[in-house]
């Protein structure tokens, strides 16, 4: 169906301003888990396409990143000092930053600094990955991997301070200054912590225990929230279950509430498939190769068999 008439631009109002402070009654002061950003940096942030190829797991595609920009802070990244802040399960994007002559690496795809890299507008480079930090499936994975930088474009961040300060109105400039903002307060938590989501990080200290061979973390969430005149940083408590870390043999012992000598006589088909719906997805690391070698796994399944049982031929694959 066409239209008579023409596309009319769309514009966005701005938020309306709020009333005048009451002055009626009496004044309280009242606590609130916001807390003022009292700095934030003085500087341009450029944004930076990223690609790395072969296509690899989100896992694995940041450990690359991270080892290039480990093994080449000296080199082409013009001796700038890596940190990370440890979150890739967010979504499908990296972000980077520099502060001064730091980088925190964020997701999967954009790269933002505020100094701008060495190299220019563009760069490709190639790097291999050491065996401990490859890919932990059945088949030989990729050893060198090509990773791209390209420069997309340039932020400014007054923009930002002057829209919390009622001088100008909301734009997309704006929105991702503040994303990138959000990002830059979780950068030390997500390298001490272990994180959950994009903006919660928990603690196995004073965890509390629970059945099944689960236990309660604490921790806290935080997010970058525009203010009044200010930025703030809101704050609140939180709490998660994890399962517990250790031997996998005791883990079942405890998800199926039994001793461990108990384990040798086998499973039942019940035990089996409750174990199973329990481990499955969940991350372990083979110890037998060293500590320089210990690789991490995702389990998909228990075998039927045990491994008495079990038996396969040098290079076959057991599936």
């Amino acid at each position: 169906m066409s239209s008579q008439f023409g596309a009319a631009p769309i514009k966005l109002s701005e938020y309306p301003r709020r009333p005048e402070i009451g002055r009626i009654g009496r004044q309280i002061r009242v606590k609130a888990n916001f807390f003022e950003v009292l700095r934030l940096p003085d500087a341009n942030v450029y944004h930076y396409d990223a690609d790395i190829s072969p296509t690899v797991p989100s896992s694995l595609n940041r450990r690359i990143f991270e080892h290039f920009v480990k093994s080449e802070s000296g080199g082409i990244l013009g001796g700038i000092k890596p940190v990370y802040d440890g979150i890739y399960l967010f979504s499908i994007e990296y972000s980077l930053f520099i502060l001064i002559d730091k980088i925190l690496i964020k997701g999967r795809k954009n790269l933002y600094t505020i100094k701008q890299f060495p190299f220019g507008d563009a760069i490709t480079h190639q790097i291999t990955l050491p065996e401990n930090l490859a890919a932990s499936n059945s088949k030989k994975p990729p050893r060198t991997f090509t990773i791209k930088l390209k420069k997309v474009a340039e932020k400014n961040l007054e923009e930002a301070i002057r829209f919390v300060q009622g001088k100008c109105a909301t734009s997309s400039n704006i929105m991702s200054a503040i994303g990138a903002l959000d990002v830059l307060i979780n950068q030390e938590p997500s390298m001490k912590f272990t994180t959950v989501g994009r903006r919660a990080f928990y603690t196995p200290e004073n965890s509390s225990t629970l059945s099944g061979g689960a236990e309660v973390w604490q921790g806290y969430w935080q997010s970058l929230r525009p203010g009044q005149g200010k930025f703030f940083i809101n704050f609140d408590t939180s709490a998660t279950a994890f399962y517990e870390a250790g031997n996998v043999a005791t883990l079942i012992a405890k998800i199926l509430g039994c001793k461990l000598e108990e384990l040798r006589t086998g499973f039942t088909l019940n035990q089996r498939l409750k174990v199973e719906k329990t481990l499955k997805h969940l991350k372990f690391r083979v110890t037998h190769r060293g500590v320089n070698f210990q690789r991490r796994f995702k389990i998909k399944k228990l075998s039927e068999n045990s491994t008495q049982e079990t038996h396969f031929s040098k290079g076959m694959i057991l599936k």
